[in-house]
């Protein structure tokens, strides 16, 4: 009865061996992981803050930018208005191949540009490359960020008037006060005048017009010139998404404007937020109409017509937006059909604006062509004209028309759109075929 547990107690010796071979194994497995990870780690630190100062070097390449392109008279500094646009860069040390260094930390390249058109008038791309420790190897560490920089939230026009309308404008009851105040308008130059319109301004009773050195009827300006206070398309379109990140922005009928020491954009546009051009009806205009007790300080766009009664107090400027207003192209170009013409001719392209927009002789329109592919225009590009008197691609104004000489040399055969930028945000295209 007894060998049976003996024998069982017998065949268990041994068995200690083997549990500590194993166990000697296991721990000898996690010394040497711990021994490559006390290597790698300091390594992949060293990774981690060599990424993280090279997005911070990157950072000063773009902020090196900023100071640049605000400060054109610097040496070091960028003038935006001598930047053609198509992707060009800035040039000297904002063309992406020069190294700025910042000592044994590491340094950054930098490049500025214009480009067409994904950027506006106002807008610029900057590319910054941050480098640690240095730009030498391909291999160091790098990082890159690309920013659109705007030039402001107001482009810098100089307006003659507290307010600027491109159209009509009335006023309503004496106590409706249009006075210049410095300390409240911007630009260099306080406006002269009030209020400086197209039409002449309709009002009734006696309101206080007030301009910087003038007053009562020598403070109203009638002038078809609106080059002075009139914005580009792209700069309008800036307005209004600004107005939008702000809360400013409204469709159709507004009869007030916020309050508070501002300044505020406020842009007022069409019922059905659509472009504002010459086709559009009236009854989608937008309109600004205030009456009683307002004090508003900031800028007010508006696609429409703007009412003031009662005790208004105007620290900057209302704009009534109108744009260019067009009356088609003239012969022999045939609007909304297909014009043929042949090959290494030239096309006589003219129209003429009308309305308020009648007398403007200095609007800067162009001209550029696109090659047309299974009914789809490719990517259009400025016209360089041979033909005389024609250069560039701008439009010259002789006897109340707008006129460009369309050289077609150089044009392939084949189906081209050519459209012509008034500004106002509108294609204006016709179709011509070369064969």
């Amino acid at each position: 009865m007894i060998r049976p547990a003996l024998k069982s107690i017998a065949d268990e010796r041994g068995v200690a061996m083997p549990l500590a071979m194993i166990m000697l194994v296991v721990m000898t497995g996690l010394m040497v992981s711990f021994a490559v990870l006390a290597r790698s780690e300091p390594t992949i630190a060293g990774n981690q803050m060599a990424t993280a100062q090279a997005l911070r070097l990157a950072d000063s390449g773009v902020q090196r930018a900023i100071w640049a392109l605000n400060n054109p008279a610097n040496g070091n500094g960028i003038d935006s208005t001598t930047m053609t646009y198509g992707g060009a860069s800035a040039g000297g040390n904002y063309d992406g191949a020069h190294y700025v260094s910042l000592g044994t930390t590491g340094g950054f390249t930098v490049l500025v540009q214009w480009q067409n058109p994904t950027n506006g008038t106002w807008e610029r791309t900057v590319t910054a490359v941050g480098w640690t420790p240095s730009n030498g190897d391909a291999l160091n560490s790098h990082r890159k960020i690309q920013a659109i920089l705007q030039k402001g939230v107001v482009p810098p026009l100089d307006p003659p008037c507290v307010v600027c309308v491109a159209g009509e404008m009335q006023v309503n009851g004496s106590s409706a006060d249009f006075i210049a105040n410095t300390n409240g308008c911007p630009g260099s130059t306080p406006p002269q005048f009030a209020i400086q319109s197209v039409q002449a301004v309709q009002y009734n009773a006696h309101p206080n017009f007030t301009g910087y050195g003038t007053s009562g009827t020598s403070a109203l300006n009638t002038t078809t010139n609106t080059s002075q206070f009139k914005y580009t398309a792209d700069a309008l379109a800036q307005f209004k998404a600004y107005a939008q990140a702000k809360g400013t922005y409204y469709t159709g009928a507004v009869t007030s404007l916020p309050t508070g020491p501002g300044p505020h954009v406020v842009f007022i546009d069409t019922t059905d937020g659509s472009t504002f051009t010459n086709s559009t009806p009236t009854s989608k205009d937008g309109s600004l109409s205030l009456s009683g007790n307002n004090t508003f300080n900031g800028a007010v766009f508006v696609a429409g017509s703007v009412n003031v009664a009662g005790n208004t107090t105007s620290l900057s400027r209302s704009y009534e937006v109108i744009w260019n207003r067009y009356a088609g192209f003239f012969q022999p170009v045939d609007n909304g059909a297909v014009n043929v013409a042949q090959p290494g001719s030239s096309i006589p392209v003219k129209f003429s604006l009308t309305g308020a927009s009648a007398g403007i002789t200095n609007l800067a329109a162009r001209i550029s062509v696109a090659r047309v592919s299974n009914g789809v225009a490719g990517s259009y590009v400025e016209t360089t004209s041979n033909a005389a008197p024609d250069g560039g691609n701008l439009f010259r104004y002789s006897g109340g028309q707008y006129i460009y000489n369309l050289s077609t040399k150089g044009m392939a055969t084949g189906t081209w759109s050519i459209r012509v930028d008034l500004g106002d945000g509108v294609a204006h295209a016709i179709v011509v075929s070369l064969k």
